[in-house]
């Protein structure tokens, strides 16, 4: 069975940017990025790369990558898609932007597991 989480939303009006802002400096595949977007940073609005890719443990989980800058250490692993989702009003960085870009851009799938009768 396969159900679309279609309740989650995240209503914000969000400039979306034509092309990547910066260099990739985390060896993303191309696939991988779903956006660009500009985020609020106190007065000013500043560019951001969103990138969804499979976390380090190998696990099928969706992580979020978030590039703010040329460095390569100017990006923000955010952890898993839902955690991120899960606690992105509570975050007054980038997160509300990014959040509108991930369930603008993404599906989210949930499949029931059968369960094992042994």
């Amino acid at each position: 069975m396969r159900m679309r989480m279609t309740h989650a939303r995240f209503e914000m009006y969000i400039e979306e940017l034509p092309k990547r802002a910066w260099p990739d400096g985390c060896g993303h595949k191309d696939s991988e990025y779903i956006g660009s977007v500009l985020v609020r940073d106190k007065l000013k609005l500043d560019p951001v790369d969103v990138y969804i890719h499979e976390g380090d443990l190998g696990v099928n989980q969706a992580h979020v990558c978030v590039r703010y800058g040329a460095s390569g250490c100017e990006y923000m692993s955010a952890g898993t898609v839902m955690d991120f989702l899960a606690t992105c009003a509570a975050k007054p960085d980038f997160y509300p932007e990014v959040a509108a870009l991930i369930l603008k851009k993404l599906d989210f799938f949930c499949e029931r597991k059968e369960e094992n009768h042994a």
